[in-house]
């Protein structure tokens, strides 16, 4: 009967058998079928090879108590499903779409299998016994008072003698200061070949620097603080160059909060005006550079701060005025600026002042780093994102927490995002985390794409505006910026300073025109907030590294909520999302995407939702690909599973949202969503055409 009732429900649906491909016919038209055929074979066959050693390794991880039995079980069921999506895609009717699809998913194959041989010999360095150590011998003080920074480095230098040998580094109970930085600059060691042209100095001071360590454990009593008194483009723990760090047991905080709140007194409506009144504690927003940054802007909560009021949108403070006796007169603009909007904002309600301070730093950073782990790490504030790894290989994060410090009233945790797993080979899992009051998404997973500024006359060379640059042995990708689509493939086979070379010459009609586009605010109703691309430029075509995609990429059992964004925002292939409950979110509960919004589009596919519960979001589930400059009409994401997911009232009233999606499979849903673009939809077993 269940069955019966969903049939007529999806009346509406739309799906398209086929329609257009993600590939430029041109490129199709170019490809080497048979070459691909063969590079296809060769990584099934070895998969078929290692998986019965692999499935023997997982199993002895389980029995062994080994932390990471878990990520290993679920990264082995997506290897699993990958092996399956290969070979399905390779056996499409569409050709040679199929092949193209299946050849960048056996590219991944090999990925895993890569990473399953890292995991096994660092199982066997788990069992080795560590040299011990603890920072109070090297003069750290956990009073409150004292700089710590030189004893945390002379403790760490001691350790980086011993040339990776196990050892795990004390940290007695106690609050430890941290005053000064260590300086950017310094050199970072290169763990693996994707890492090789990214970041070979720090780019940014930090307070305490792990640097260049191998099979490290930094472990606090229980309670213990690090209190870190610079939040101006600075990180707390930076971890650079390291190979198998955990950091367990501590709270981070930053002395000087990099925010401002308070309780709003009086509204001028005509003025677009608010006084408000600072909190005690909080510095009040000061500083002109503050007004030029879209990102720093406003959250609105009710007068106990217990709830946050989506509705509100983002204001934008313009100007500042010191009234006396901590009240401020601030003049609001930007695209909430709305007479609808500006009359939520009345006396007595508290008004959060996101980035008081400018700059894109952490409480947690690792970058060119492989198997960094915070384990019970919570962070009571941060001055952009919470817990970020860029350019690393497979970080976990285990009981960890991104809220405000509880009992301080503070409303907010981080300006930006909580977690962040960029340009990674393979992205991060998250367990039994917490996520609350932060500036935007919970979780984002992405790869960046780079504006392409020139081409050489043979085609084999091009530079690019990219910061996290592509390296020798990465397959990349040109994606067209108008219509969203792949227009060629290429073998990257040297880099240097932003230009890369290739092996075949790349394909005639490539857009390389500098400076063609610009960022706008609009008001969008659905994405309040969100930059987009000014539709009155032609864009630069784009780059890709299709190497460096975060697979992998887990969140089990954890809670977010009460925060603006996504709570997860996967652009990622190969990733898992279960038994995590979301509520109360500014725009989606869990995005599956390569939308086109931060120059970010990635296409992913073998991605798994399942008995996760939503609520009070926006909308609870979403995927597209869309492009600012034109919708995309094919379906480019690729088998998508969403099993057993409860999804509670949204704000918008809108139910779970399907676009681009080729074989998208749906079961035990408790709402009716809605399909837009899609293929080979089957809803509990049955096709829906």
């Amino acid at each position: 009967m269940k069955k019966t009732i969903w049939g007529l429900l999806f009346s509406f649906v739309l799906c398209l058998s086929g329609g257009e491909s993600y590939f430029e016919e041109s490129y199709q038209n170019k490809v080497d079928r048979n070459a691909l055929e063969q590079e296809i074979k060769e990584a099934l066959a070895k998969a078929s090879s290692a998986l019965p050693d692999t499935e023997h390794f997982v199993k002895q991880t389980r029995t062994a108590d080994y932390l990471f039995a878990d990520c290993l079980e679920k990264r082995l069921e997506l290897m699993k499903r990958l092996i399956r999506y290969i070979r399905a895609e390779q056996n499409r009717k569409q050709q040679p779409e199929g092949v193209l699809y299946a050849s960048h998913g056996a590219r991944e194959l090999i990925q895993f299998l890569e990473y399953f041989q890292l995991e096994k010999e660092r199982f066997s360095v788990s069992k080795q016994k560590p040299l011990l150590f603890s920072v109070d011998r090297f003069g750290a003080k956990g009073d409150g008072v004292s700089d710590n920074t030189q004893a945390f480095q002379r403790a760490l230098d001691e350790i980086r003698k011993r040339k990776g040998a196990p050892a795990v580094l004390k940290i007695p109970k106690g609050k430890y200061r941290f005053k000064t930085l260590n300086p950017r600059g310094l050199p970072v060691d290169t763990v693996m070949r994707h890492q090789s042209t990214c970041y070979p100095t720090t780019f940014r001071p930090s307070h305490l620097l792990i640097r260049n360590l191998k099979n490290l454990t930094i472990e606090g009593e229980a309670d213990t603080e690090l209190l870190f008194d610079h939040s101006t483009y600075v990180d707390g723990i930076a971890l650079w160059g390291c190979d198998n760090v955990m950091v367990r047991n501590l709270i981070l905080d930053f002395t000087n909060t990099p925010f401002t709140q308070g309780t709003i007194l009086k509204s001028d409506f005509g003025k677009n005006e608010v006084i408000l009144r600072v909190d005690e504690g909080h510095l009040p927003l000061i500083g002109p550079s503050h007004f030029r940054n879209f990102l720093k802007g406003t959250m609105l909560y009710s007068a106990d701060g217990k709830q946050l009021i989506h509705e509100a949108g983002i204001f934008h403070p313009s100007e500042i005025q010191d009234l006396g006796g901590r009240r401020y007169r601030y003049r609001l603009t930007g695209p909430a600026a709305t007479k609808e909007r500006f009359r939520l904002l009345t006396p007595g309600r508290k008004m959060l002042l996101m980035a008081r301070y400018n700059g894109h730093a952490n409480a947690f950073l690792s970058t060119r780093s492989r198997f960094v782990t915070a384990d019970h790490v919570s962070a009571y504030s941060s001055p952009c994102g919470g817990f970020t790894d860029i350019v690393g290989y497979g970080a976990s994060y285990i009981d960890c927490k991104l809220i405000p410090r509880p009992g301080s009233g503070n409303l907010s945790a981080s300006n930006a995002d909580g977690f962040t797993s960029a340009h990674s080979v393979i992205g991060l899992y998250m367990k039994r985390c917490e996520i609350s009051q932060i500036g935007d998404d919970g979780l984002c997973t992405y790869n960046k794409v780079a504006q392409i500024t020139s081409i050489s006359a043979d085609r084999r060379q091009l530079t690019y505006q990219y910061r996290e640059r592509i390296y020798p042995g990465a397959r990349v990708a040109i994606l067209d910026s108008v219509t969203g689509k792949v227009k060629a493939e290429a073998l990257c086979i040297a880099e240097k300073n932003n230009t890369a070379t290739f092996s075949e010459p790349l394909p005639a009609g490539i857009r390389t025109q500098e400076n063609l586009y610009e960022d706008c605010l609009t008001d969008n109703d659905t994405l309040l907030y969100f930059p987009t691309i000014s539709k009155k430029r032609v864009l630069n075509d784009l780059l890709i590294c299709l190497s460096r995609s975060n697979i992998g990429s887990i969140v089990s059992d954890s809670h977010f909520h009460m925060h603006r964004g996504d709570a997860v925002h996967l652009e990622s292939p190969n990733s898992l999302v279960e038994n995590t409950r979301i509520d109360n979110i500014g725009v989606f509960g869990i995005s599956v995407t390569g939308r086109n919004l931060y120059i970010e589009p990635m296409a992913p596919h073998n991605v798994i939702l399942r008995n996760n519960r939503i609520s009070h979001c926006f909308i609870p589930i979403f995927s597209s690909y869309s492009h600012e400059t034109g919708g995309v009409r094919h379906p480019v994401l690729r088998d998508l599973l969403v099993e057993n997911n409860f999804c509670g009232a949204s704000r918008s009233g809108r139910p779970p949202e399907f676009n681009n999606v080729g074989h998208l499979i749906l079961r035990g849903m408790n709402v009716k969503p809605r399909i837009v673009h899609c293929s080979d939809v089957m809803l509990d077993g049955r096709k829906i055409q």
